[in-house]
């Protein structure tokens, strides 16, 4: 979805929610469902993380050298998968045509939602900073692991504030 800036997401609980992108170059709309996802795989990836945390509770990852090399590793990993789980996160997208008038409506309606995104992405990364902070005083792995969590929800909702965005919504 390169060049593509995601200036208009509904959500419902009646409908599936989708996203309105805008090619700035040629001036297409084109619209893309949110891939649903199962419940059921939201439990079971709960009970494995809570039973690995319940595991590495007692463990302390002590920081020299080679350790932040590692984490410099993990940190490039949460990168690439947060930008991978943006790009499967929709369904394939299909033009539609909207009038210019649509489409400034939908900006315009589309503002609030940046707004929320910018805002909980601020929060994802002061609470990102802060778990990193924690890690490094107390060394506790449990951390590490919510920071590389962390990290991979901030790259994931980066990827939908391109600075096009922001050019748009002015």
């Amino acid at each position: 979805m390169k060049n593509l800036i995601p200036f208009y997401t509904e959500k419902s609980k009646d409908t599936q929610a989708y996203t309105l992108f805008l090619d700035q170059k040629s001036k297409k709309v084109y619209k893309a469902y949110h891939k649903k996802t199962s419940e059921v795989l939201y439990w079971i990836a709960f009970v494995l993380v809570l039973a690995l945390l319940r595991n590495l509770k007692d463990i302390y990852y002590p920081i020299n050298k080679l350790s932040v090399i590692l984490l410099f590793v993990i940190g490039t990993l949460s990168v690439v998968l947060g930008m991978y789980f943006y790009k499967i996160a929709y369904e394939e997208k299909k033009e539609v045509f909207l009038s210019e008038y649509m489409v400034e409506r939908y900006i315009e309606k589309g503002k609030k939602v940046l707004k929320i995104e910018v805002i909980t992405t601020s929060c994802i990364l002061v609470g990102f900073i802060i778990v990193v902070l924690i890690f490094i005083v107390n060394n506790w792995l449990p951390l590490l692991l919510l920071s590389i969590f962390l990290l991979i929800i901030f790259v994931t909702l980066l990827c939908r504030l391109p600075v096009d965005r922001f050019k748009l919504h002015r």
